[in-house]
Parts: structure tokens; sequence; C-alpha cells
């Protein structure tokens, strides 16, 4: 796969959300969209509690007793992998339903957010 900026993820992602929502990013109001990173957001946080009950070795998961348990960790692994990369798509569908340019976003945040902290580690514009 080659090298990807944001801002070519952000607008083939924007495109193929167009095959689900006939009318483009905005037959979804933003709070639709919000909602939606919320809710991959809080699937996230579900896999990283199943993840970390099974490091702190914490009863919950449901594991088929003859399931190898180096299978069952990459497969709770996974999962996380799985849902960060939904969050993360949603969060892009919410920027590009307010037509902002998220590469500014991240790179005029995390600056902001060094400056204030007396960093001096800076992302270039």
């Amino acid at each position: 796969m080659k090298n990807m900026t944001f801002k070519e993820f952000q607008a083939v992602n924007a495109e193929r959300a167009k095959l689900w929502h006939k009318h483009g990013i905005r037959e979804w109001g933003l709070v639709d969209w919000t909602n939606a990173t919320a809710g991959e957001a809080g699937e996230l946080c579900n896999a990283a509690k199943k993840l970390q009950r099974y490091y702190d070795e914490i009863p919950g998961n449901v594991q088929e007793v003859d399931e190898d348990p180096i299978e069952f960790e990459s497969e709770l692994q996974q999962a996380v992998e799985e849902e960060i990369a939904d969050t993360i798509t949603y969060a892009f569908l919410v920027a590009s339903h307010l037509d902002l340019d998220v590469e500014k976003l991240i790179v005029d945040k995390f600056n902001q957010v060094s400056e204030r902290n007396g960093f001096k580690i800076f992302l270039e514009e």
C-alpha cells in the first residue's frame, strides 16, 4: 500500500460515504455523524476493556474451551485495531460534513498543546 495523506483519505472516505448516502455527506446531520463516531468510540472502549481483562486474567470474556490463548489474545487485539480504524474513519466524516481540513486541524491542535505545555515538538504546516 502506498503512503496516504490525511487529505487523500478524507477525500476517498467522503466519496465512499456516498455509496450509503446517495445525496452525499450532508444527507446526515452533524449529530448523526458525531453519534456514529461516538458509537464506534464506545465499541473501541469495549474491545479495549476485553483485552485489558484478558491481560489482567479477569473472568468475563467468552473464550472457547479449546481455543488457543495466543489466538484469543490476537482476536481481542484485532478487535481493538478495527475499532480504532472505525472511530477515525467516522471522525474524518464529521470533518468532511463540516468542510474542515483534518490535516490542518491536527497540526494546529498538536502545536497548540505543545506550545501550551512548553514542549519543543511541533508539526510542520
